[in-house]
């Protein structure tokens, strides 16, 4: 494969400190993996490293690094130095959500204006968070939520009531 830059030019025209860098990656929980890597080492390295590092907490192959909005494309050689990386420049690990894991119920109002709200959620989520989104929205503090004529709790998921995408939770005045 072809790298759109001169190998050396780059190893004569630097020292050899300035021929590494020193990259973060970054993950929605906040943790944060440096590690000094050649800046001609191909970034699989540095995804290695991550996986590595957070196993079994996360599973290989279960997200995409990005580098500024770009997505790191595997097994494509990419190397620092492609993307002109600096010490200190952060790599995003975003996980990928599975469909299976999400599920979108229709919140439909047994009132007058009889209108549906719909929001996606994961199947392990407690369905308060559902709940306080239709109050916050349709500004309906206290609401009643039925499944099939049974009144719904906070603290059970979309996984403990089997909800499929489109199942009806209707939402009543208290």
């Amino acid at each position: 494969m072809s790298i759109p830059w001169d190998w050396r030019r780059f190893s004569k025209s630097t020292t050899p400190y300035s021929q590494f860098v020193t990259l973060v990656v970054k993950d929605e929980a906040g943790r944060r993996l440096t590690r000094t890597m050649r800046k001609t080492d191909n970034l699989q390295v540095l995804v290695d490293f991550y996986y590595n590092t957070m196993a079994p907490v996360v599973e290989r192959g279960s997200g995409v690094f990005e580098y500024r909005g770009t997505q790191i494309v595997f097994p494509r050689q990419q190397v620092p130095v492609e993307f002109d990386m600096k010490d200190g420049d952060v790599v995003d690990f975003v996980p990928v959500v599975k469909p299976h894991t999400l599920v979108t119920p229709v919140l439909k109002e047994s009132c007058e204006e009889s209108r549906s709200f719909a929001c996606t959620v994961r199947r392990t989520d407690e369905l308060k968070g559902l709940m306080s989104f239709y109050c916050s929205t349709a500004r309906k503090f206290g609401a009643v939520f039925e499944l099939d004529g049974r009144r719904l709790v906070g603290d059970e998921t979309p996984a403990d009531l089997q909800l499929e995408d489109g199942a009806s939770i209707h939402v009543s005045e208290p």
